[in-house]
């Protein structure tokens, strides 16, 4: 007899739209990411616009943070990798 048990799929993270485009990139870059690159692939985009996006995906740990801010070097957690996404 099967289980009408219902598995629920995990929530998608809220991203803004910033913060979702920026994980997007992200996931199609084969390489670990830094300041200077994310400035020039979002040259539209100032310094603060760009750190509020990263410290959203910072928070929401689906990006890793090595080294200090001025030189820091950013890589995709496994979420962040494969998680489901939700713009805000």
């Amino acid at each position: 007899m099967k289980s009408n048990k219902i598995t629920a799929k995990p929530r998608a993270v809220t991203l803004g739209c910033l913060a979702a485009q920026l994980l997007g990139h992200t996931r199609t870059a084969t390489h670990t990411l830094t300041a200077r690159y994310v400035s020039t692939a979002f040259p539209t985009f100032n310094a603060q616009e760009l750190s509020n996006a990263i410290g959203e995906l910072l928070d929401k740990e689906l990006l890793t943070q090595k080294g200090s801010d001025d030189k820091a070097t950013y890589s995709l957690t496994d979420y962040g990798r494969s998680g489901r996404v939700s713009v805000a």
